[in-house]
């Protein structure tokens, strides 16, 4: 016979696994540690709809981050990439036109 904790542990394992297998149907994006937090912030009785709105700001503002990241990130690569670009031509003053600096290199 399962001692009265372990019975617990039991039924609070297979809650969380319900809970989580709602959380996946309804597309929450959250995982089972997120999902656990928030079910114990509500245990101590934060809103449920606040718990909510706070969790979309948040992706809201993180998303937003991603954005300037990676404009960030294609403002660099492509500075990055012109800079490469440029450099890899010299200007040819008798013939008046852009060498590329490696064309020797080929066989």
């Amino acid at each position: 016979m399962a001692s009265p904790a372990s019975a617990n542990m039991n039924a609070v394992r297979e809650t969380m696994d319900v809970l989580l297998e709602i959380s996946r149907l309804l597309n929450t994006g959250l995982d089972m540690e997120s999902l656990s937090i928030c079910v114990r912030l509500c245990e101590q009785g934060i809103n449920p709809e606040a718990l909510s709105s706070v969790i979309k700001e948040l992706r809201r503002a993180s998303d937003s981050l991603k954005v300037v990241d990676l404009r960030r990130h294609r403002l660099i690569s492509s500075s990055l990439i012109g800079f490469i670009h440029s450099a890899a031509f010299w200007f040819d003053v008798k013939s008046c036109r852009a060498m590329p600096i490696f064309s020797n290199l080929r066989n």
